[in-house]
């Protein structure tokens, strides 16, 4: 079956961070030598979105055309501290959370699920903890079966590319909104 995955896409983003997921998964298509993944790109308006470089990309579909996904990629950007940018990915991420399996982002994407309430975070959150109990549980684990330590719906940080987007703001900057 394949998985539908989401690319969401918005004014300032940063383009690496859009594409570079992507093409990964593009290449597993090409290494798997069939269609696993079938991505999207969604906005809020369906129509073309520019990066932070200035290059224009054109939204495959509108948020509220959008059809259920298996995984929402949220990229970062400076965009997403603009209330008028960032609220519209916000409440679409929160209108997704029940129905997606695996909503995830990258660099100051964070950002986003922070907003929509997703980010809990706490000492056993951090990536060296869940790290040391990944290893735990996959050892403690003889069958060899890899075990997922969040088995329903996944909320994932895939961590940043250079420590900011272009306009020099961390992940750890937050926004008032």
């Amino acid at each position: 079956m394949k998985k539908h995955i989401a690319f969401v896409g918005y004014d300032n983003v940063t383009t690496l961070d859009l594409f570079g997921p992507l093409e990964v998964f593009a290449t597993a298509n090409d290494v798997l030598g069939t269609r696993a993944y079938q991505f999207s790109t969604v906005c809020a308006s369906g129509k073309v979105f520019r990066g932070e470089s200035g290059v224009g990309v054109a939204a495959d579909l509108a948020f509220r055309d959008a059809p259920a996904f298996d995984t929402i990629l949220v990229p970062g950007g400076a965009g997403l501290r603009d209330p008028e940018i960032g609220d519209p990915v916000v409440a679409f991420l929160k209108a997704r959370l029940r129905s997606t399996r695996r909503i995830v982002s990258v660099c100051t994407g964070l950002e986003a699920l922070a907003q929509a309430g997703f980010m809990n975070w706490t000492a056993r959150h951090h990536p060296l903890a869940l790290c040391r109990r990944h290893r735990e549980e996959i050892s403690a684990d003889q069958t060899g079966h890899r075990r997922d330590l969040y088995p329903r719906r996944q909320v994932l940080y895939l961590g940043g590319h250079h420590g900011g987007d272009r306009s020099g703001a961390g992940p750890g900057r937050r926004r008032s909104w």
